[in-house]
């Protein structure tokens, strides 16, 4: 997950990078037994922390 960030993943052309950090955050919490709700929350905060990083 570290060398997707190396790259600019928030454009348009770069979904696919996206895409991929999102997979990885999901398998995160579904390995440490999180589900649903929480899980689509989680993931979102997530992603949107990054946004706002970049």
């Amino acid at each position: 997950m570290k060398n997707e960030f190396q790259i600019d993943w928030m454009n348009p052309h770069r979904a696919d990078v996206l895409a991929k950090v999102s997979n990885a955050v999901k398998m995160v919490h579904i390995r440490e037994k999180i589900k649903g709700e929480q899980l689509r929350f989680l993931t979102n905060a997530i992603i949107e922390a990054g946004k706002r990083k970049i």
